[in-house]
């Protein structure tokens, strides 16, 4: 598809042909890092970890018992859960907390305290701290925008 943008010149073509690339880089990088867990165990338990956080996304998750929960140590899961998704379990916990967050602050009136609390966060300022860390704004800033 890239060789036939490319040869049609077409307005935008440019445009078009760098995110095609750029979606095979990733398309790429992806299959590299699926090489290692593919038919494996790891592989199904970590996808089985994945929904259980996104179903738990408002909820506290003790990520040690977690692991526990499939027989495997917490260090040799959070390795290869880092290795399979390029982040630690606490860090995907959390970056899905906080896309959750903007949902709420986008489709509901709750103040951002109410919206903290549902997502168990342990407190406002830290919140509104890993909020603004994460997306450049904190949370009152991203609902006026």
């Amino acid at each position: 598809r890239i060789i036939e943008w490319v040869q049609r010149e077409q307005p935008g073509y440019q445009q078009v042909s760098s995110g095609l690339v750029i979606q095979l880089l990733g398309l790429l990088g992806s299959l590299k890092k699926q090489r290692n867990f593919q038919g494996k165990r790891m592989e199904l338990l970590i996808q089985q970890a994945c929904r259980e956080l996104r179903n738990n996304v408002d909820a506290q998750v003790d990520l040690q018992a977690l692991a526990d929960s499939y027989h495997i140590g917490y260090s040799y899961f959070r390795k290869r859960f880092k290795t399979y998704t390029g982040m630690s379990p606490h860090q995907y916990f959390m970056e899905l907390k906080i896309v959750r967050a903007k949902e709420l602050i986008l489709t509901t009136d709750k103040s951002i305290k109410e919206i903290s609390y549902d997502l168990n966060f342990s407190s406002i300022h830290y919140f509104s701290r890993l909020f603004k860390q994460r997306t450049g704004c904190s949370p009152s800033a991203f609902r006026k925008r």
